[in-house]
């Protein structure tokens, strides 16, 4: 039963291959481990901490009038746009012709939801005088953690 479910929610893909990891010389991870797993793992980090970072910026919130940087705007922008990208990546499938799995769908959906989260983090903790929120500057590490291996399986695999 596993297995068809898998195979319904990935396509082709298994979810974990062990060999596939122990019998190269670099780790082969799936192509459904790295959509689902690689994904929901520092999404699920910042919908999990969100929650109290609000609470704590609700109890000690100092509107203190920050001097406004080029830092702030541009971190802003690289997240609008990586919405954009997650939302195009979720509609051209769909104008196209090529059918991709259900986990290719989910996967860009989380990411969109996730990256307006950290947009919406950003702007709140801004008014309430936090500069820079530690969840989503370790949202951004996790996720920076997270696509190293896509790149490096693509780069090694051409």
């Amino acid at each position: 039963m596993t297995s068809s479910l898998s195979d319904s929610f990935c396509g082709n893909s298994q979810f974990w291959n062990g060999s596939a990891i122990t019998e190269h010389w670099y780790p082969r991870l799936s192509e459904c481990f790295q959509q689902t797993a690689l994904t929901y793992a520092p999404c699920a980090w910042l919908w999990l901490t969100a929650g109290f970072h609000l609470a704590y910026l609700r109890r000690h919130t100092r509107f203190v009038h920050l001097p406004t940087t080029w830092l702030h705007p541009a971190r802003l922008i690289v997240a609008l746009l990586l919405c954009v990208t997650s939302g195009v990546n979720l509609i051209l499938p769909l104008v196209g012709d090529t059918s991709y799995p259900p986990s290719y769908y989910l996967s860009h959906s989380v990411w969109l939801i996730t990256y307006a989260l950290a947009c919406l983090l950003m702007l709140v903790s801004r008014r309430s005088g936090v500069t820079s929120p530690c969840v989503v500057f370790l949202f951004w590490l996790f996720t920076l953690v997270s696509w190293i291996v896509p790149f490096y399986t693509i780069n090694l695999e051409k």
